[in-house]
């Protein structure tokens, strides 16, 4: 046991840990604005997906070394893994967006 956490710590101390919960919460979403981020999504391109796909990349690799350095797993096999997975949402996705500043796809209701 020792070992396993002299290890987590060395690893730990080696790598970027956010101090405050990285996580982005859930929103409620109706089908079309969740249709339309995640399409902003999929068919951003060039400098506008290299964006989106590292602030995901950054995203999920901040919400796994913050489940690490505070045992959010609760000694769940994979839980950080999962934390991290699971945690990819259409919220992260927006935050994306707005971060890169790419433009939703305009309504057919307007």
């Amino acid at each position: 046991m020792f070992i396993s956490s002299l290890l987590v710590a060395v690893a730990l101390s080696q790598v970027s840990v956010p101090e405050q919960d990285p996580r982005i919460d859930r929103s409620e979403y109706t089908q079309e604005e969740s249709a339309a981020i995640i399409a902003a999504f999929n068919e951003a391109r060039g400098e506008d997906n290299a964006c989106l796909f590292g602030f995901v990349n950054d995203y999920k690799r901040d919400v796994y070394n913050y489940c690490i350095a505070n045992d959010l797993a609760d000694g769940e096999k994979f839980g950080c893994e999962r934390m991290m997975g699971y945690g990819l949402h259409e919220g992260v996705l927006e935050a994306g967006l707005k971060k890169c500043e790419v433009d939703l796809p305009e309504s057919d209701t307007e």
